[in-house]
């Protein structure tokens, strides 16, 4: 991939509309859940996206005579709720001293302005990009969090469902792993109210996946994964099918800061704890993108990462802005399970 900005040649090189374009098409460097495509984006005009929320099930139709009364529509409870969506800026900068002798990576000739705006547009986007995946794990949970762990929405308490949670007895050697993996893909099935699904996929920590592995009912079926590669190679991150179900194991952790502001690292995925959920369904997970806070995009359809830059009148360099407004949503809710290993 190319980008060509040239502030010298080309007037427009740094304004908002080729930066966010930039920064749009970098490349996703980070996130299994962002690399699943199962949060498509929409993009909304506003700053709150308003969800009707339909408790209806599918009806199926008597047949009858020409003529005769049709099966009547009965009314559907409705609710309506409605969802801000978060804000996420970040800043940057370039100054003479940050280009100023630098070569460029790989070469022996001077670093170039439009490189190293590359660049920082490059860390910028990836910062976002693991940001957006917390968000979108935290959908996954039902519950969303900000990066410091306090919590945004929590999709349970917005749609007043009750979280199921599905306790695998792996320590024991005589617990029914497929019969539990029946269970809460039948569950899933029944909840979806209509929807579709492809499969359910389970999320899980390593502490869980090596649980399961090696569970005494489990490990032969895993010693045949893909004709004994897993015996062979690392096959860690790669999707493991039993019961119906696909486990993932997801070792993510972040760097991050608590309340109080204290560096910590965060895990994605809680010991011994995992996440199901139906993947190729229609309309239940979507992540909203808002307008950025610009003038030029006040109630125009909001991109999923937008950038821009203010040259410092002094001439002394460029201030560079990325923001981010999205909510990733699971509308609903009831499909979401959570899996421990006790």
């Amino acid at each position: 991939m190319s980008l060509i900005l040239d502030p010298f040649k080309d007037s427009n090189a740094f304004n908002a509309s080729t930066l966010t374009k930039a920064i749009n098409v970098l490349p996703n460097m980070y996130g299994l859940v962002n690399g699943m495509d199962l949060f498509p984006v929409e993009s909304v005009s506003t700053t709150s996206i308003t969800i009707e929320y339909n408790q209806g099930t599918l009806q199926l139709l008597q047949t009858g005579e020409r003529g005769a009364v049709g099966t009547a529509l009965t009314n559907e409870k409705r609710r309506v709720k409605s969802f801000e969506i978060p804000h996420i800026p970040h800043t940057g900068s370039i100054s003479p001293r940050d280009i100023q002798n630098l070569t460029a990576f790989g070469s022996t000739s001077l670093e170039t302005v439009s490189n190293f705006m590359v660049k920082k547009l490059a860390t910028m986007r990836n910062n976002q990009a693991i940001t957006l995946e917390n968000l979108r794990v935290g959908a996954l949970k039902g519950k969303i969090n900000d990066a410091d762990g306090t919590l945004i929405y929590d999709l349970f308490d917005e749609f007043n469902v009750q979280q199921q949670v599905f306790d695998f007895k792996l320590s024991d050697p005589n617990f029914e792993v497929r019969e539990q993996c029946m269970a809460i893909q039948l569950h899933i099935d029944e909840n979806l109210l209509g929807e579709v699904m492809k499969n359910v996929c389970v999320i899980v920590s390593p502490e869980f996946f090596s649980a399961l592995v090696g569970h005494k009912e489990v490990k032969a079926a895993y010693d045949r994964f893909n004709d004994g590669q897993a015996l062979r190679d690392s096959l860690q991150y790669a999707p493991f099918q039993y019961g119906g179900l696909k486990f993932i194991q997801y070792n993510a952790r972040v760097p991050s800061f608590d309340a109080q502001g204290k560096s910590i690292t965060r895990r994605f995925i809680d010991e011994n704890e995992g996440h199901a959920f139906p993947e190729g369904t229609m309309d239940t997970f979507r992540t909203y993108a808002a307008p950025a806070e610009l003038m030029q995009t006040v109630n125009k359809p909001g991109e999923l990462f937008t950038a821009w830059n203010v040259e410092r009148a002094n001439g002394t360099g460029w201030d560079l802005y990325c923001e981010s407004n999205p909510l990733p949503m699971c509308s609903r809710p009831n499909v979401l399970v959570k899996v421990v290993a006790s």
